[in-house]
């Protein structure tokens, strides 16, 4: 059997952890041994040590110079992309961390100083994850801010910066270099854990394996369409420095929504803000398909762990995104008709009329989610009660 490490070092969400802990548990019981790789500044609030071991890695990151990315070269700046002596150092650490486990595979999210560092130590590697977080195997990597387009200039000057680097630590360790930063993730085999109509990179993708999403309690409870609602709406936001879950908590509120909301962290003004409303607090959900199971819409960031997994049980969708992964989903989403996208900041007005919209047309949007999640599962690779066998034999024929 196999040592198989699993990477995890950007992104902010606890989507990106889920699928790897879910992969881990099915690699286990094949007998494989699980190593996870946690960026340092993630470690605090990882799950993975509680049930295998964990290497923090603390590879140093950058302030970034681009404040909103265009790009996936402009998303990585933070690892060190753009600069060959921070990318250099990151690279030292992560190397190391591969050797200390003594992997046989690398299996990475949203992970590229990893999947770099695989490719100097010449260890096969493995990328599982959300479209966004997968760059596409296609030169140049294309610019996804269409709402507030990049000058093409930048976006290729940010590119031939992370080639420059990239290639400079290649050709110190001997290593062939990369004609384009295309090659990165072109030698990974990546598996799409979103549907087609989600990847924001679906276009420029060749043979792309989309899974559609997994992870625990992925799959909604035999008999869903016969379930009575309970509440009106189950509500699973991240609470941040914006503040930008409270207006639509209060939205949900001033509308006599009947909701259940998850909101880490809410803190005890906001909290207080909402008693006696029809809006109740919880700080976690064990159970997100039971939740949804008994709701008739939902509301998240975008976040495409409980993005998709509210789709997968039926459910329109209203994102109030805080980052452009995120307004990159609910925008697909609403053009799509299958729920509204409102963007922090937006007028009360504008997220009143998503509410009301949802609340009392939920019908005809849920019948649109229904049809779309089954169009959409006939474009993935397995069914997704059978997800879990295709993953497995995918990583084992990457072991070689």
């Amino acid at each position: 059997m196999a040592r198989i490490m699993l990477a995890w070092e950007l992104g902010a969400g606890s989507g990106h952890e889920t699928v790897s802990l879910w992969l881990a548990d099915l690699l286990a019981a094949r007998g494989h041994e699980v190593v996870f790789a946690v960026h340092a500044a993630k470690a605090a609030r990882s799950k993975a040590p509680h049930r295998y071991l964990t290497l923090a890695v603390d590879a140093p990151h950058v302030a970034p110079t681009i404040p909103d990315p265009g790009s996936f070269a402009e998303c990585i700046e933070v690892a060190g992309f753009l600069d060959p002596e921070a990318l250099g150092t990151a690279l030292r650490v992560w190397e190391r961390a591969l050797a200390q486990a003594n992997a046989d595979l690398l299996v990475e999210d949203f992970a590229p100083t990893a999947l770099l560092a695989a490719r100097c130590l010449g260890l096969p590697a493995l990328s599982v994850g959300a479209g966004f977080c997968i760059a596409p195997a296609w030169a140049p990597w294309p610019g996804f801010r269409h709402w507030a387009p990049v000058p093409r200039e930048r976006l290729l000057a940010a590119e031939y910066r992370a080639l420059l680097a990239s290639n400079a630590a290649l050709a110190a360790r001997g290593r062939t270099p990369m004609g384009s930063m295309a090659e990165l993730y072109a030698a990974s085999a990546p598996v799409l854990t979103t549907w087609p109509a989600l990847d924001p990179y679906a276009h420029f993708r060749r043979d792309a394996a989309y899974l559609g999403p997994v992870g625990p309690n992925t799959l909604p409870p035999p008999g869903l369409d016969a379930l009575r609602p309970v509440r009106d709406a189950v509500a699973y936001l991240r609470w941040d420095p914006s503040g930008a879950a409270l207006p639509v908590l209060q939205g949900l509120a001033r509308a006599g929504v009947n909701t259940l909301a998850a909101v880490p962290d809410l803190d005890a003004e906001a909290r207080q803000s909402l008693d006696g409303s029809s809006v109740a607090i919880e700080r976690w959900i064990a159970d997100l398909a039971a939740a949804f199971s008994g709701a008739r819409f939902a509301i998240t960031h975008g976040g495409q762990g409980a993005t998709l997994q509210a789709m997968a049980a039926g459910l329109p969708v209203l994102v109030v995104p805080t980052q452009a992964e995120q307004y990159l989903t609910g925008e697909r989403i609403a053009a799509l008709g299958l729920g509204h996208v409102v963007r922090p900041g937006a007028p009360d007005s504008e997220l009143a009329a998503a509410i009301n919209a949802l609340q009392h047309d939920t019908e005809r949007f849920a019948a649109r989610v229904r049809q779309f999640v089954r169009e959409q599962q006939d474009a993935c690779v397995a069914a997704p009660d059978s997800a879990g066998d295709w993953i497995v034999q995918r990583v084992e024929a990457s072991l070689g």
